[in-house]
Order: C-alpha cells, then sequence, then structure tokens
C-alpha cells in the first residue's frame, strides 16, 4: 500500500485540525468569521471538509488568528507544523 493518502483523506484531516485550532485558541466560529470579514459559513463549510481545495491564504490567515503563526511564516510552515509524523 502507498503511504500517499487521497485528497479526501488529506482534506478531512485538515478539516479536523482547524477546527480543533480553533476550539484551542477559545474562539467561536462566528468570532473568527467575523475578524476576518469572511461570508457567513465559509469556515463552517472549511471545518466539515466541504471545501474543494484549501487556498493556503485561509489557513494562513486562520493560523494568525488562532495564534499559530508568526507574521512571515509560510503556508509550506503550517502544512508541516499540522501533518502529523510519520
Amino acid at each position: 500500500m502507498s503511504d500517499r493518502q487521497s485528497p479526501t483523506l488529506r482534506r478531512r484531516r485538515l478539516a479536523g485540525e482547524l477546527r480543533k485550532l480553533r476550539e484551542a485558541a477559545g474562539k467561536s466560529s462566528g468570532e473568527v468569521t467575523k475578524s476576518l470579514e469572511w461570508p457567513p459559513g465559509k469556515l463552517t463549510r472549511m471545518e466539515r471538509a466541504e471545501w474543494k481545495r484549501p487556498n493556503p491564504r485561509d489557513i494562513q490567515d486562520l493560523c494568525q488568528v488562532y495564534g499559530r503563526l508568526r507574521r512571515g511564516e509560510s503556508a509550506f510552515e503550517i502544512r508541516a507544523a499540522i501533518t502529523p509524523a510519520r
């Protein structure tokens, strides 16, 4: 079996990690949505993995709001930080 995971599984894992980060930051989805000036429901769809392709900028913005990203850190560094070790 290959070490590669399906895009669906990776998307679900990322969605779960984003929700955990938000909850650990003590923020509601409404607070986050309002602070990022996103349309209602966008974050909820992301956390339910109801998206086609994650936008690295959106992930970066969320991590900044959650206090998990320093200014200038890239989405690639975020991905490495939240991807479980093999």
